[in-house]
């Protein structure tokens, strides 16, 4: 459609920056979303999602993967199909941004574990504003890191 290519047009020559910032708005709202709406199976899909990521931190390309599903799980358990459909047509340049990320960060970043386990409390308990604060915390550790990169 084209909508969905002139997204991708402007993803393609977006940078670091541009990219991350669309990212942290659209999990902003789909963490909220999925923390008010996620039914049991949203949750235990998530659960595994979370479980697998954890498990393949040694091996980057998998953990890119997992990375990614994790958050496509709550962009599905948010319920709204627009949101779910605008996530999954930036999800390859998501996937090249958590790879770059993978690749300069440390190979453990604890707070970033810490943190998508808590966004899945967060959902788990359907704390909307814990969701919202975590994504917002997730989204200051990236950028100060980018900062740090690109200056």
């Amino acid at each position: 459609n084209r909508f969905e290519a002139s997204i991708q047009k402007q993803l393609k020559t977006a940078g670091l920056r541009d990219t991350l910032e669309v990212r942290y708005a659209l999990e902003r709202e789909t963490a909220k979303l999925a923390a008010s709406r996620a039914t049991a199976e949203d949750m235990a899909f998530i659960k595994q999602a979370l479980i697998e990521r954890q498990s393949t931190t040694s091996h980057q390309e998998a953990f890119v993967e997992k990375d990614l599903a994790f958050h496509q799980m709550i962009a599905l358990a948010c319920h709204n199909q627009i949101m779910k459909d605008l996530y999954q047509s930036i999800a390859g340049y998501l996937q090249t941004l958590i790879a770059y990320f993978v690749q300069v960060m440390p190979p453990e970043d604890a707070l970033l574990d810490e943190l998508h386990e808590q966004l899945a409390e967060a959902i788990f308990q359907h704390d909307t504003a814990q969701a919202e604060d975590v994504i917002m915390q997730m989204n200051t550790h990236n950028q100060q890191f980018i900062e740090k990169v690109i200056s």
